[in-house]
């Protein structure tokens, strides 16, 4: 998220599919040494998200003045209400800094101030934590420090309490935001910024424009990105982070007999899909040929050019998702007509395959037998429902959790609704947005019975290789490769692209590297070599 267009962390940024960029043109004037306009103007966009994605009230009003301390008219009358209750305090080099817990973003900003600008020291503490022996500090020096409290209309009674019990010797102040919505957020870092200009303006330090000596000028201009430390293990980035997505640790630290293991069972992998001739290829939808911006459109360009090669090739291609007709819909949009007739769709899991050019397919049906009983316990009961979308087929139950569920939190949900159910031959799996429960005899697995692979293998690429992905299945073979998790298994379900790419970028690399064997409708990879 950045307050300017065409940075370059952007830039950058944007080499990544998986990466999101938002930026936008700050219209204030540019920030001083310590940034204002800017941090103000992104913590507004952030509680307008925050607010509209979970349904919260923003409470933002109409003027910043109103967010501040105190029954302001102005933010001119704000700033010398401040001013007024924050004077005692500069006479002190030190300062106390309690706040409460909905205020420890101004906390921490005011923290940053006083020591960027040189203002004096601060010593910030949580209202709660402050007991355990931070106030040891005052009882030393009192003489030489002030304290000041920050919170919001729930942290008073205790702020009250807590200066109530502080020896009178020492200056203490306290500013309390006018509400707990989600602007007092903004309201907040008004205020701490306020608050540091009045010292600045007693101990005569401008904080928008201190004295820079040159050793920090030359300190701000080093190169902060640093080279990794060399790695002890002398393979390839490309193996060690195909390794690390397996195992979720950095090579150098697996233990000796592990990394070398792994590295072997790595090799085995590609050498085994270098060699390989196969008969097919059986793609995941969501997530691997088309990101999230692309869920309603279609795969984009890139994606839609390496499938048209490779359909025009007459390689057989089965694509495989958890959704209906709309996929197909957007297929036959994005695809060279001339090779709809190598492509199929299995839809809502495998449970339906239908060649591409079927318009009419799938079936979506109703929900049978357990299926059924499963469903209408999920009807009848508010707090199932009210995990988020429900949308009942004939082969599966679909779950698009609300924003106030996480996905782990609707996958407990539901797997605790099937161990209750006591059901078997109804499983559960999970994409990166939605929660499938299955009929029995579902599985993904199942749409490569349109997929000649008697003689040959065929080869699987998913997003959700992981267990409970709702790939695992599919690319749990010796010829499964993953663009996104990968499973713990040393022999299936590897992700071999490059470092630091991931979803449908990982899939244009795997696509790119399939070589169409002429008229023979079957094809090599070959990972690594330029097309």
């Amino acid at each position: 998220m950045c307050a300017r267009l065409e940075s370059p962390l952007a830039k950058l940024a944007r080499r990544y599919g998986h990466a999101t960029v938002f930026e936008f043109q700050l219209k204030s004037r540019r920030d001083g040494f310590l940034a204002t306009n800017s941090l103000l103007a992104t913590s507004v966009l952030l509680v307008r998200a925050y607010a509209k994605t979970f349904r919260a009230e923003a409470g933002l009003g109409e003027h910043l003045h109103s967010l501040m301390p105190g029954p302001n008219k102005s933010f001119q009358a704000a700033r010398a209400a401040i001013g007024g209750i924050t004077k005692p305090l500069w006479r002190r080099p030190n300062l106390t800094l309690l706040y409460g817990a909905e205020a420890e973003a101004g906390a921490v900003d005011l923290e940053s101030r006083f020591v960027e600008a040189a203002l004096g020291t601060v010593q910030a503490a949580d209202l709660r934590n402050f007991a355990h022996g931070r106030h040891q500090w005052l009882a030393r020096h009192s003489a030489s420090t002030a304290v000041l409290t920050l919170g919001s209309p729930v942290d008073s009674a205790l702020v009250q309490r807590t200066l109530g019990l502080i020896p009178n010797a020492i200056p203490r102040a306290s500013l309390t935001v006018p509400n707990s919505t989600a602007g007092s957020l903004v309201g907040m870092l008004a205020t701490t910024m306020v608050v540091a200009g009045e010292c600045g303006s007693a101990r005569s330090i401008d904080p928008g424009r201190p004295h820079v000596p040159k050793f920090g000028r030359s300190i701000y201009h080093l190169k902060g990105l640093c080279p990794s430390a060399p790695s002890t293990t002398h393979v390839p980035a490309s193996t060690a982070s195909a390794i690390e997505r397996k195992t979720g640790r950095p090579l150098d630290l697996l233990a000796e007999e592990d990394r070398t293991a792994w590295i072997e069972a790595h090799t085995e992998v590609v050498d085994r899909l270098k060699s390989a001739r196969f008969t097919g290829l059986a793609i995941d939808y969501d997530g691997t040929l088309c990101n999230a911006k692309e869920r309603f459109h279609g795969p984009g360009k890139a994606i839609s050019q390496q499938l048209n090669r490779i359909l025009a090739a007459g390689v057989p291609v089965v694509i495989v998702t958890g959704r209906g007709k709309s996929v197909g819909a957007d297929l036959r949009r994005t695809l060279d007509r001339k090779g709809w007739g190598h492509a199929s769709v299995g839809y809502y899991n495998g449970a339906q395959v239908a060649p591409l050019d079927d318009d009419q397919a799938p079936v979506r049906g109703e929900p049978s037998g357990d299926l059924l009983a499963l469903w209408d316990r999920i009807s009848q009961s508010s707090d199932l429902r009210r995990l988020g979308e429900w949308e009942a087929r004939g082969s599966q139950l679909t779950l698009a959790p609300a924003t106030n569920y996480s996905l782990s939190q609707a996958w407990e949900l539901v797997n605790q609704l099937l161990a209750s159910h006591r059901t078997k031959g109804i499983d559960a799996v999970r994409s990166g947005h939605t929660i499938d429960v299955i009929a029995n005899g579902v599985s993904k697995r199942s749409a490569l019975r349109v997929l000649n692979t008697e003689k040959y293998p065929c080869l699987c690429i998913g997003d959700s290789g992981r267990y409970p992905g709702n790939d695992f299945e599919l690319l749990d073979t010796p010829y499964g490769l993953s663009c996104g998790e990968a499973s713990s298994s040393r022999v299936h379900c590897w992700n071999l692209a490059q470092p630091g790419v991931l979803g449908t970028q990982a899939t244009e690399y795997y696509l790119r590297a399939i070589r169409p064997h002429r008229g023979r409708r079957t094809f090599a990879l070959r990972l690594g070599e330029k097309v």
